[in-house]
């Protein structure tokens, strides 16, 4: 099979390409960032792909493509400009979604993201429950995904609604909490910490996407990770494994979310919109449809994920603080005030 992958020098869109070509496919990635990897299969393309000129010369020179896997997207805390952050996310997809058409390919997956639901606090978060973003990645993913129905009939698109994507090496804000963790200090929590919130394994949603590419039809699909506990239980699970002193402590939603708030908008925290009005909420999505549609299962926890997460980080401690040239995902958050938390600890 030839596939296209847009963002493939990203963490996820990486993790995807490298599981195909291992597979035996041919790969063309398209990404604004460089491409690192280098495979006989794998043809690695740099450009923006909101500018229709760009795909349809990647199209003509590079198709046929059996099928394309859309995981490129400007993250908001990178972008403050409202206008071209949403510019470079929705008509990236439309112009896609077109050139698919124009080129006759029948097969498009489309990595959205849980944000679509936005402010919900609940366990039974359904395919149908309404949209309601409250930030703006949120709300590119909604009009995205409204792009690509309108093509329905004319293009097989399966709509994903991962939450956060969790895997070895996949770090970021990630590598404070381990850090407050090797280093025994007390880690604050945002509320009762009785809140639940699901993850998924990147290799799980690799599997999604690979039962995904020959859906005969548009669907959508929430997916997610299995029997997800409290933050308490979670973080206290590995607290237990790494044998750490620390001890989880609780701060007060009334306070701490307004605070956050003013932290982002004054620069000095790397928590956004999304994680300030979800921090204390819990947020597990059903998945019993991509279950029964696609026959998909999750092989690993929340606590399986964190686990393995927290050895990958402790193997590669010294590059993952020593290195910012690492992909965005991989290297560690930058910690701002949290910095200050952290000295109080």
């Amino acid at each position: 099979m030839r596939y296209l992958i847009t963002g493939g020098s990203g963490y996820f869109g990486g993790e995807l390409k490298r599981s195909l070509l291992n597979d035996g496919h041919t790969c063309v990635n398209v990404d604004l960032a460089h491409d690192h990897d280098q495979h006989p299969f794998l043809t690695a393309i740099t450009a923006d792909i909101s500018q229709n000129g760009s795909l349809e010369k990647i199209f003509a020179q590079h198709g046929p493509f059996d099928c394309v896997f859309h995981a490129a997207a400007q993250l908001q805390f990178k972008w403050r400009n409202r206008r071209l952050f949403y510019a470079t996310n929705v008509d990236a997809t439309r112009t896609l979604a077109e050139n698919c058409i124009k080129h006759q390919v029948k097969n498009l997956v489309f990595i959205s993201s849980n944000c679509v639901y936005g402010r919900i606090n609940g366990t039974e978060i359904t395919e149908e429950t309404p949209l309601d973003p409250f930030e703006v990645y949120g709300q590119t993913k909604v009009a995205s995904e409204a792009i690509l129905q309108t093509y329905r009939g004319q293009l097989n698109s399966v709509i994903l609604r991962p939450p956060t994507i969790i895997g070895e090496g996949r770090l970021g804000i990630l590598s404070i909490v381990f850090d407050f963790i090797k280093e025994n200090r007390k880690l604050w929590l945002v509320g009762s910490g009785e809140n639940r919130y699901q993850f998924i394994y990147s290799h799980d949603l690799i599997n999604a996407c690979k039962k995904a590419a020959h859906y005969p039809t548009t669907a959508v699909f929430n997916i997610g990770s299995d029997a997800v506990p409290s933050l308490n239980q979670l973080f206290q699970r590995l607290i237990t494994h790494a044998k750490s002193q620390t001890k989880i402590r609780h701060l007060p939603t009334a306070w701490t979310v307004p605070a956050m708030k003013l932290a982002f908008k004054l620069n000095l925290s790397p928590l956004g919109p999304y994680q300030y009005n979800m921090i204390a909420n819990t947020f597990v999505g059903d998945t019993r449809k991509i279950k029964s549609v696609l026959q998909w299962q999750p092989t690993k926890s929340n606590t399986d994920m964190l686990i393995d997460n927290y050895h990958y980080y402790l193997n590669h401690y010294a590059e993952i603080h020593a290195n910012q040239t690492l992909n965005g995902h991989r290297r560690a958050g930058k910690p701002g005030i949290l910095a200050l938390i952290k000295w109080l600890s």
